[in-house]
């Protein structure tokens, strides 16, 4: 199902409590379509049991500086969301991460993401939480769309995932940061 849209008619904007069943749908939406041959099928239905939870207390808890950003079209319909906010592991020297960027995949491949991810990333630079980061399973062939908006591998580490270990990919923004322009 490929859903048309404009990108002129996308709106980046801040979650609300309001969003979270429809964040959980995009996450459990993108986790089986990117991950199917990654985690194994009883893995992947665990995590999605869980994703309504977890939205509703991401988009709740900005105690600690996160934000929770959504892409929605013209006709209303969220459709995509990046999760950042201060680096959770100082050791690797960035101030700030985005934790997660999914989109539904009928809406990827299309700008959007490269529109989410450029928002988030300015927004932490903004309160100084610059360099950025943000880790991708070596396997996932996002981490093309990384490198595509100026992301450089800066390190990896290895992830155990349903009884399976795998690597996931540092990538950091440094002095490469993608331009505002890309947005539109």
């Amino acid at each position: 199902m490929l859903v048309r849209f404009e990108l002129s008619d996308v709106v980046i904007r801040r979650a609300t409590p309001a969003d979270a069943a429809r964040l959980a749908w995009v996450r459990t939406a993108s986790w089986r379509d990117a991950y199917a041959e990654i985690i194994p099928p009883r893995t992947l239905e665990r995590i999605a049991t869980k994703d309504a939870e977890r939205m509703r207390r991401a988009v709740l808890d900005r105690r600690f500086g996160q934000t929770v950003w959504v892409a929605q079209d013209a006709a209303n319909v969220v459709f995509g969301y990046a999760w950042g906010g201060p680096q959770t592991d100082p050791s690797l020297g960035f101030l700030g991460e985005i934790y997660e960027l999914y989109l539904h995949p009928a809406w990827q491949r299309r700008g959007a993401g490269r529109m989410l991810l450029v928002h988030a990333i300015w927004e932490l630079v903004s309160v100084g939480q610059h360099p950025v980061c943000l880790w991708v399973l070596a396997e996932n062939d996002a981490r093309h769309f990384y490198e595509s908006c100026g992301g450089t591998p800066v390190g990896e580490r290895s992830v155990e995932l349903g009884g399976r270990t795998t690597k996931k990919i540092l990538y950091g923004w440094h002095e490469q940061l993608p331009l505002p322009q890309l947005l539109r």
